[in-house]
């Protein structure tokens, strides 16, 4: 049979040991919050970055597009252009006998003015993204 000191030491042993498991899981814990404190404060500095980069991007990405349509615009106001003075020469030509083809440049011109409206499709289509 134990003591009345041996019991006495045994339970302040015991709480003892129960407030001291209890201080690690505190602590524990503790350690837990601020890893977890730390992370998060990373993760947003890392996506406060990422939303400036996109913003950026977005915003080239819409500059470039509106240049594409000012460009494309002309290209298709100068395409119309230059196909009244090809129906023009197209008409001299005839009056005069001769073909249109033989007019110096107009050949070159009709395979430019070709290059051009297929550029201008292709622009404008990426214009169209955004």
């Amino acid at each position: 049979m134990k003591t009345t000191i041996e019991r006495i030491f045994e339970t302040l042993s015991e709480s003892t040991k129960v407030e001291l498991a209890s201080e690690k899981i505190e602590l524990s814990v503790a350690g837990d919050i601020k890893k977890g404190i730390n992370k998060v404060k990373a993760l947003l500095k890392q996506m406060s970055a990422s939303k400036k980069s996109v913003q950026k991007a977005r915003d080239v990405f819409e500059s470039a597009g509106d240049k594409a349509r000012n460009i494309t615009d002309e290209a298709n106001s100068f395409y119309n252009a230059q196909i009244d003075v090809q129906e023009k020469a197209e008409k001299i030509a005839r009056e005069l006998g001769v073909n249109a083809g033989d007019i110096s440049g107009f050949n070159v011109l009709d395979d430019l003015l070709f290059d051009l409206k297929k550029a201008e499709k292709e622009l404008d289509d990426l214009a169209d993204i955004t």
